[in-house]
């Protein structure tokens, strides 16, 4: 359902609708632990930032739950459980600094919660419909949401204050995310584009259009000059931030459900709706499969 890598780019962790996330070693494939306890398909999953002062995990679920773990052993340990949305939360992602999470929940908010005490901060509202994404600005004072009442929001995380609504999409708002300078903001829509739009005055920048299908994910490369979306057309592509031109297009066997950078490493990874992530190395003409997790076989493909 997602992945997300680490910043030294060295493992990844993934949510599964088996209800379980997992954290993998990215050269070797190996599954290093497995998040067994939600009682729903698990949406989204991602680990702490480096500047934490312990290494943790949150994964967010169907089961109206996001949970944070110890990352220690084969199998992580739940040791606090986020409870107080009202219907299934999509995603849950850790403020820079790792002291807050921010949930994302079908019943039209997003929260702020503590770590480790894990008391609700803020309530964020104002969206009309389910809110699917929830992130947090490089500095952390900021929180941005997006929601299926076609919009996204940014918000002042020391009062969950609405400081601009962003509108322009003609159908639901997947995902949002914030470049590394904390300047621009890329949302994916149902309306099979994503839009990049300034976080000094809402403005829309630049719209990425191609995509045959509503689009799952958008995210900037770590050095902003890129951006990766995904989409139920079954490809990934690779967008010049400043331009809008589409670099790269990645084929896939199915609907795409989420595309993330890897630092220095790799060009990006996909997820792909019942099978394994793939991984694509940034300098070849043409992208090749490396292995996939759980697998020795590699296969080419196709830009």
């Amino acid at each position: 359902m997602s992945v997300r890598f680490t910043k030294d780019g060295r493992r990844l962790v993934t949510a599964s609708t088996d209800r379980t996330a997992k954290i993998w070693a990215l050269q070797s494939g190996k599954c290093l632990q497995t998040l067994v306890g939600h009682k729903g398909p698990v949406y989204s999953a991602s680990l702490s930032p480096d500047t934490a002062d312990v290494e943790l995990a949150v994964t967010a679920s169907q089961d109206r739950t996001a949970m944070l773990w110890h990352t220690e052993g084969d199998t992580g340990t739940c040791f606090l459980m986020l409870s107080g949305h009202e219907k299934q939360v999509h995603d849950a992602e850790f403020s820079p600094h790792g002291r807050l999470v921010a949930t994302a929940s079908d019943d039209r908010t997003a929260r702020l919660w503590e770590i480790p005490s894990g008391a609700c901060m803020q309530v964020l509202r104002g969206h009309t419909d389910a809110v699917y994404c929830a992130a947090f600005s490089p500095d952390g004072r900021s929180v941005a949401t997006a929601s299926a009442d076609k919009t996204a929001r940014l918000w002042e995380a020391a009062t969950g204050d609405c400081i601009r609504t962003l509108s322009g999409h003609t159908s639901w708002v997947r995902h949002v995310a914030f470049d590394e300078g904390g300047t621009r903001m890329v949302t994916a829509s149902g309306d099979s584009t994503a839009r990049v739009w300034l976080c000094s005055d809402g403005q829309c920048q630049l719209t990425l259009t191609g995509h045959t299908g509503w689009m799952r994910g958008a995210e900037f490369s770590e050095d902003g000059a890129q951006i990766a979306t995904c989409a139920r057309d079954g490809t990934t592509r690779i967008w010049c931030a400043t331009s809008g031109c589409c670099l790269r297009r990645l084929e896939h066997d199915a609907w795409v459900r989420s595309a993330a950078f890897a630092p220095d490493l790799l060009d990006h990874d996909g997820g792909t709706a019942g099978a394994p992530p793939r991984f694509f190395e940034r300098d070849v003409a043409a992208a090749r499969n490396r292995p996939r997790l759980g697998s020795s076989a590699a296969r080419k493909l196709s830009a």
